[in-house]
């Protein structure tokens, strides 16, 4: 719970409230260790983070960035990858796997791969057969170790537009999505296809107060415009009125639809300050954490069955369809037999 004032009465409850002192060991097992299990297990998950610029989104999704390898201070999505293949790996049912990395910018309403040296590119959002929404354009890297990935993670983290302002002295001025594709075949046949997303939202900003001018107001403007479209939508999807939900009024929520309310397992963080001077960005940010616990997802399994198991639902079928057919017969023998019986 968290308290707000000391004289006042009001308490936000959360599934788990992490102070200042936790480290980022703690934060996985309290927000991601769950998550990497969901996906190995074949259900899709995702992470966001949210809130006002500064208040150490990027440092809790990715760690220190003058110190990708150390242990200590590695990120949340580091820890989900290392997590991913030591399971991989240590599983026993497991017999093949394919895991691939993608980075994606949206910077001022515009997706660039972070990955992609080409100044102009043709991304576009699309709808599989799943009727999922993916980037068409957006290159999926094969990796085959942590090692891999952090290459990959420089790589983005260098690419994304970052700029300084009286806020933070390294402020993103965009949002940053990675995806993380596993295939798993078991040795029984059946294959698993899930993805963890992981969303570094450029956080909300006061002009007044990070001192924006010229293009780093620009960013500004675009930064708040896509995060109240995030709120929109999720005011929408909890509250349940109306039919319509704004998805597509930017390009962030209308990459993310499927987890916000779709087959995904979803996690949210809230990033506050606990200083006086941030005080009414930090109420906004908790009540927008309140409002998304209210949005249900519709999460499954994504598995392709093998034949054994395909042929154990074909014999459980025609199981219950032989029972079927001898209650119908039963039912016409009782109804043909008490029409033949003589009126008293």
């Amino acid at each position: 719970n968290i308290v707000l004032g000391a004289k006042q009465n009001k308490i936000w409850g959360f599934d788990g409230v992490c102070p200042p002192s936790t480290t980022q060991e703690d934060m996985f097992h309290v927000v991601a260790e769950q998550t990497c299990r969901d996906v190995v297990n074949g259900y899709n998950g995702t992470i966001f983070m949210y809130g006002q610029t500064g208040s150490g989104k990027t440092y809790t999704m990715y760690g220190a960035e003058d110190k990708p390898d150390a242990e200590q201070y590695m990120g949340l999505i580091p820890r989900c990858v290392a997590y991913i293949f030591d399971y991989i790996e240590n599983d026993a049912d497991i017999e093949t796997f394919r895991v691939s990395c993608s980075f994606l910018e949206i910077y001022q309403e515009r997706p660039r791969d972070l990955l992609n040296k080409a100044k102009h590119q043709d991304l576009k959002i699309r709808l599989n057969k799943r009727h999922e929404t993916y980037m068409q354009g957006l290159v999926e890297h094969p990796v085959e170790s942590l090692t891999e990935v952090l290459q990959l993670i420089s790589i983005a983290v260098a690419n994304r537009v970052t700029d300084s302002t009286d806020m933070n002295a390294v402020s993103s001025r965009s949002h940053m999505l990675m995806k993380m594709t596993v295939v798993i075949k078991l040795k029984n046949g059946t294959i698993r296809i899930a993805y963890a997303n992981f969303a570094d939202l450029a956080g909300s900003e006061k002009v007044k107060k990070s001192g924006a001018r010229g293009q780093r107001l620009e960013e500004a403007k675009a930064i708040n415009k896509s995060l109240s479209v995030l709120g929109q939508v999720i005011h929408s999807l909890s509250s349940g009125k109306g039919k319509h939900v704004p998805f597509r009024d930017s390009i962030l929520t209308h990459v993310l639809r499927d987890s916000l309310g779709g087959n995904c397992k979803t996690t949210l963080v809230v990033s506050v300050s606990p200083h006086r001077y941030n005080r009414s960005e930090s109420i906004n940010s908790l009540r927008f954490g309140r409002r998304c616990k209210l949005v249900t997802n519709k999460a499954s399994v994504n598995r392709v069955f093998s034949n054994e198991e395909l042929m154990k639902k074909l014999a459980i079928l025609e199981a219950k369809n032989d029972e079927l057919q001898q209650m119908l017969k039963q039912r016409a023998f009782e109804a043909f037999t008490n029409s033949e019986l003589p009126k008293q």
